[in-house]
């Protein structure tokens, strides 16, 4: 599971402004909305991700023409608000010496009525097996960390513009985000944590 990260662009021309963080506390938002989530147990962190739905309010602009004679009014634009609901990833992660934490954190905010398994990647999925059938009264459902890595990827490159990002050092814009592309074939993935690994 990989974390998601943010451009920061700065007006100020000095290099070191420009950096790559992780959204503020926001990063609990919504977790009363939360519909599924799924861990990654690796081998020194705990990695949670969690899919919710988040309202709020968008600003839709429509502009007039005034070119013709039969113009009913004079204003130049109108302004109308409306809220709307779109879904959203969050990212958690644990030291794995805090593993029963994390675990009290899921079962008090996460697991539901409806809640019957548990989806987990990672060696973490099988040394913590029982401990987390036991803390949250679920169902682990190992999966393939390698085949969710890929799928993943594939999905994100294939589907979410402006979260992947070519940077070069010199470049005029340092940071060049892709669009979404259906030909994203062939590229590496290079997955670093306690192991490493890169897939073609």
């Amino acid at each position: 599971m990989a974390e998601c990260g943010r451009v920061v662009r700065s007006t100020s021309s000095h290099t070191m402004d420009k950096s790559i963080t992780l959204p503020p506390d926001e990063i609990f938002r919504n977790l009363e909305n939360a519909k599924r989530f799924a861990i990654d147990i690796g081998g020194s962190l705990t990695k949670l991700a969690y899919y919710s739905t988040v309202q709020h309010k968008v600003a839709k602009v429509r502009s007039f023409d005034h070119s013709t004679k039969e113009a009913a009014s004079d204003k130049l634009y109108e302004i109308a608000v409306q809220e709307e609901v779109t879904a959203r990833l969050h990212f958690i992660k644990f030291e794995n010496a805090y593993i029963e934490t994390c675990l009290d954190f899921i079962k008090d905010h996460l697991v539901n009525t409806e809640t019957k398994v548990i989806k987990a990647t990672g060696g973490g999925a099988h040394k913590f097996k029982e401990l987390i059938e036991r803390k949250l009264g679920l169902k682990v459902d190992k999966e393939d960390e390698m085949t969710c890595l890929i799928k993943g990827c594939n999905f994100v490159l294939k589907n979410i513009p402006h979260e992947a990002f070519v940077y070069a050092k010199h470049a005029d814009s340092e940071f060049r985000f892709q669009t979404t592309n259906p030909d994203i074939f062939p590229y590496l993935l290079v997955n670093i944590g306690s192991g490493v690994s890169i897939v073609k």
